[in-house]
């Protein structure tokens, strides 16, 4: 099959620094095709380079035969070539179908939009793609797959014979996630060629044609679907094999309970919260989006406060009404977006680290800049983050990095007790290790850890324990061997019927 879009001998550099080495890449009309690879591997780079929105230090695009040449994102769009980034681009005081034909509005005469035309494109657009929107709704009042579809749409509508897809499932639920992947099917069946950008390796052997590799910037192999395992693929990816992806520590004595919660409540979000938490134990809180679990976390560190119920450190009631007084006992919270709740992407990699601690830091005042940068620096360090310095913003971090950065924002002061959202959304698998490393090494100093994850897995490879809620409730607590996925995902959906000795309720 001929090729849609040829990378012939691509590269990128950066002053010395090279992020796209030499890469020959082609894809097919109607096909399906993965860039997987570390973060920092140069995918959304060499994305950018098809995209016209970065131009290649050496090398050449083709698009149907034509070199793209240097005429930018406008030429790469004329070409058929769309970008959907990880940073949606929508109005969101607009509505849906202005959003979808933004820059394209049909017209009966020149300089006038028409309404009637721009109508009846969209219920074209909808019959084609099966999708339902719309298309009078504001999209700032869309969820995250909604937008998805709103950006997937404009690029359909403006003839994309090409669409890169860059991490499109970040933000959404599997169920979500599985719409946004049925989409990319049928624009496949059409002839239009996707790219896809992906951490999800289990989506990416289920979904994808074709799967390239990228490694340190270079192009290590172009595999198909069937021809490679999720571990052979780890590997490449890497180029060594990861094992123990969960390491495992020992959960402290049944006694030493360092964080006690009780009949927490907050109206439309969770009820009759009571758990214990002991120290040296990871606690897993499972259950689907909107079920509360993230909820509980933001009440206990007093970001949004419960109406009822206490939390206890060490037996002894904790009045924590805000996140500073959740600090001051030496609770530290890793919140779900660290984009917008966790870390000040304009400044530096050293102030995110040390602004909580500036109080330690300081002296009559007074923050010292040696201290301070070297609290920093032993924080990028203990968490492995990968930078120029520490006077670098968090912005110019690869997503992996700026959540190892926000780990190492919380762990200048070894917390008492950890709450983590999500540790590890949009992280790569290497990524992944190292982030389970440090929650393994926490633990065992005798840091009590409670983990939020939408991943089962993941839940189920880092907990001692694990809760299930369901419609803002626990509905199940396992334990041991009764902790399966079958369990978890049973008991999220409320399952009242579960095997006898897998689930136990609270």
């Amino acid at each position: 099959m001929e090729s849609l879009v040829v990378t012939d001998a691509v590269s990128k550099t950066y002053g010395p620094r090279t992020v796209v080495d030499g890469v020959h890449l082609s894809v097919r009309a109607g096909e399906v095709h993965a860039l997987v690879g570390e973060n920092g591997a140069g995918k959304s780079t060499l994305a950018n380079m098809i995209a016209g929105v970065v131009r290649p230090s050496s090398g050449s695009v083709r698009v149907d035969g034509r070199p793209l040449g240097g005429g930018g994102p406008r030429a790469a769009r004329r070409a058929g070539v769309a970008f959907v980034s990880q940073e949606l681009s929508l109005l969101g005081e607009r509505t849906v179908v202005e959003n979808v034909f933004t820059g394209q509005m049909p017209t009966r005469v020149p300089g006038i939009v028409s309404r009637s035309r721009m109508r009846t494109a969209f219920a074209a657009l909808m019959q084609d793609t099966g999708l339902r929107l719309d298309p009078d709704r504001r999209v700032d009042g869309l969820n995250a797959v909604e937008q998805e579809f709103v950006e997937i749409l404009r690029a359909v509508a403006a003839g994309a014979h090409l669409i890169i897809l860059d991490e499109p499932t970040t933000a959404t639920t599997p169920d979500q996630a599985e719409l946004i992947y049925r989409l990319v099917g049928r624009l496949a069946e059409r002839g239009v060629a996707i790219v896809l950008i992906s951490h999800d390796l289990d989506d990416v052997l289920r979904v994808c044609d074709r799967i390239s590799v990228l490694r340190d910037g270079r192009h290590v192999r172009t595999v198909a679907r069937g021809e490679v395992t999720k571990q052979e693929l780890i590997t490449l990816m890497i180029g060594r094999e990861l094992t123990d992806l969960y390491p495992r520590s020992e959960p402290g004595s049944a006694t030493d309970v360092a964080l006690s919660v009780r009949d927490l409540g907050r109206r439309n979000s969770y009820d009759g919260i009571s758990f214990d938490v002991r120290r040296g134990e990871i606690l897993g809180i499972a259950g689907l989006v909107g079920s509360g679990r993230s909820e509980v976390l933001m009440g206990i560190v007093g970001a949004e406060p419960p109406e009822r119920g206490s939390v206890s450190l060490d037996g002894k009631p904790a009045r924590i009404r805000t996140v500073r007084d959740a600090q001051r006992v030496g609770i530290a919270l890793i919140p779900e977006n660290r984009k917008t709740q966790g870390l000040h992407l304009d400044h530096s990699i050293e102030s995110n680290i040390t602004l909580p601690h500036l109080r330690w830091l300081s002296r009559l005042g007074v923050v010292g800049r040696r201290g301070s940068r070297a609290v920093a620096a032993d924080g990028v360090q203990r968490t492995q983050v990968k930078c120029a310095s520490v006077r670098a913003p968090v912005r110019t971090l690869s997503g992996g990095n700026q959540q190892r950065a926000l780990f190492a924002k919380w762990l200048v002061e070894t917390p008492h007790v950890l709450l983590v959202d999500e540790p590890t959304r949009g992280v790569d698998v290497q990524g992944k290790h190292a982030i389970y490393a440090i929650l393994a090494d926490l633990a065992a100093q005798g840091t009590a850890i409670v983990v939020v994850s939408s991943e089962v897995t993941e839940v189920i490879g880092l907990s001692h324990r694990v809760l299930v809620m369901h419609r803002g409730r626990i509905h199940a607590e396992l334990e041991g061997p009764a902790i399966t996925e079958e369990a978890v995902v049973s008991a999220a959906f409320g399952d009242e019927h579960l095997a006898e000795g897998t689930v136990t309720q609270p």
